[in-house]
């Protein structure tokens, strides 16, 4: 290689005329560039010839400073998380683990519990409440911790009873109603009742949400069918990140997490009016007023606005199983399909559901 061109470059900077240079040396480094050690001998006033250095470098390119955004594990987290009537005793589980996962080791995460009515059930806060036993449950618990946690005022959990009229809101629709309770500066996190209560995926979600930046829209590891996958032993208390006991479901996106200003401005681009009450809920008859794609896939929502959306499967995010059901009423045509697709994937492997089908001719 000629570097006659640097050199040369160099003694001019140095101030060394080219007939006076000497020797030299040259080091490089893959990360910070090429070093430079030049010699030259140079007349002093008495005629004697005096040694020159010159030292140098070359950087791979220009300095620049690139902004970062400043993300910690330790921001404050409200898990959102919807309750239907058949998922009273997982929510009753979640709770249990919340307090002894999150609460006693004094993680920064709020719980809001969304109980949804149905026209069949209208009763709510009264002795006929169908959510009477979790309500109990969440009032004991909050109580307790409250107690030995003089020094902070602010509760561990609240819930929110919400009435319908026969269609089970969308996540737009539930977050429109929740989110202008929570704090602007809390990262709002979508969960579920089967979700497993895990610090690390809370950690994760801390990182990967990034005000007017990023919103995280983590793929599930989801547990198959009990029966298929543990036969007639009794199934672990907490699920293991095992290909054999799930798979990650890319077909569900009911997890996202993101801040409120973020979801306030994506939500303006879109021409669905805010629901602002429970009265503005759509019913099983007028359904016209549905959502388009993104009534199903709530991340969809910010592909309108210049927040990155950021899809990835999250092993540390793990629901247990939960049996999908596929309503012709209330899903158009593509949204069948992909119930279906999903309710396939959710038994099992091929080679385990294969195994039953053989031990049970047998």
């Amino acid at each position: 290689v000629d570097h006659t061109k640097d050199i040369q470059e160099i003694l001019k900077q140095c101030n060394i005329q080219s007939d006076d240079f000497n020797s030299g040396w040259k080091k490089v480094d893959a990360t910070r560039g090429a070093d430079y050690i030049l010699e030259g001998n140079q007349k002093s006033n008495e005629k004697r010839l005096a040694s020159k250095e010159c030292l140098a470098v070359r950087e791979l390119a220009n300095p620049e400073i690139v902004p970062m955004p400043f993300v910690t594990e330790s921001f404050r987290i409200s898990l959102i998380v919807p309750v239907m009537e058949k998922d009273s005793q997982k929510t009753m589980n979640m709770l249990r683990s919340f307090a002894k996962n999150s609460i006693e080791n004094s993680e920064r995460i709020f719980l809001m519990l969304v109980f949804i009515y149905t026209p069949e059930r209208p009763d709510k806060n009264n002795n006929n409440d169908f959510f009477k036993d979790v309500k109990q449950l969440a009032l004991q618990i909050s109580k307790k911790y409250k107690k030995k946690d003089k020094v902070k005022t602010s509760s561990h959990l609240l819930w929110y009873s919400l009435q319908t009229k026969g269609l089970t809101p969308s996540s737009i629709e539930l977050m429109d109603l929740v989110t202008h309770k929570l704090d602007d500066k809390t990262i709002i996190l979508l969960g579920s009742p089967d979700m497993e209560i895990r610090s690390d995926y809370f950690n994760r979600v801390r990182m990967n949400t990034i005000l007017g930046k990023q919103v995280f829209c983590p793929i599930p590891f989801v547990e198959y069918h009990p029966a298929i996958i543990y036969g007639k032993k009794r199934p672990t208390a907490s699920l293991s990140f095992n290909t054999s006991l799930g798979h990650f479901d890319t077909l569900n996106h009911h997890h996202l997490s993101f801040y409120k200003a973020d979801y306030l401005l994506a939500r303006s681009l879109i021409e669905f009016p805010i629901v602002k009450a429970e009265s503005e809920l759509g019913d099983k008859v007028a359904s016209a007023n549905k959502l388009p794609a993104e009534k199903e896939k709530l991340c969809s929502l910010f592909m309108h606005s210049k927040v990155h959306s950021l899809t990835a499967p999250e092993p540390s995010l793990r629901l247990r199983y939960e049996e999908i059901f596929c309503d012709q009423e209330i899903m158009s045509e593509l949204q069948m399909e992909s119930c279906f697709v999903r309710r396939m994937r959710s038994f099992g492997r091929r080679s385990q559901i294969a195994e039953m089908v053989m031990n049970k001719e047998q």
